[in-house]
């Protein structure tokens, strides 16, 4: 399995694959993005603009630590 990450503006779905910001060809795709933003990037009815503006969200933030060293016990 290969994971790309880069700064999304646009995901198409073509046939059978996905095509991200038109370069990218992916069989699938995992977003992480806030649902409300989903209808811009998936190229989404106004309807479903209209429905995600109505979703309750809280935020998260994650912290990720790196070590040059084996983990403290």
């Amino acid at each position: 399995m290969k994971f790309l990450q880069m700064e999304v503006r646009e995901v198409k779905k073509v046939g059978s694959e996905f095509l991200i910001n038109g370069v990218v060809k992916a069989d699938k795709v995992i977003s992480t993005l806030p649902l409300r933003e989903a209808p811009a990037i998936f190229g989404l009815s106004e309807e479903s603009f209209r429905v995600a503006e109505r979703l309750d969200y809280n935020s998260v933030v994650v912290v990720g630590v790196g070590l040059n060293s084996p983990a403290p016990k």
